[in-house]
């Protein structure tokens, strides 16, 4: 990775397969607590991208769909409530 740290927010505008590939690389980057957007995601494709990021950590929160095109938001599990 050429990236080091932790983020609050992580944006990736990426294919399905992709994402889900990086998902532990995505999840592994975010804070507890910290927010995922995830989009160019085809809509059909939507549910299994979720239930992999689910699988790392993350919870949906939202869900836009424009066209065929999906956009996820997620929040990495362990925020303070």
């Amino acid at each position: 990775s050429c990236l080091e740290g932790m983020y609050d927010l992580v944006l990736a505008n990426v294919l399905a397969e992709i994402l889900v590939d990086l998902k532990h690389e995505i999840a592994a980057r975010t804070e507890r607590g910290g927010w995922l957007v995830l989009s160019g995601i085809l809509g059909e494709k939507s549910d299994w991208v979720v239930e992999e990021y689910e699988a790392a950590g993350c919870r949906l929160s939202g869900k836009k769909e424009d066209g065929q095109w999906t956009a996820l938001l997620l929040r990495k599990e362990g925020a303070v409530s």
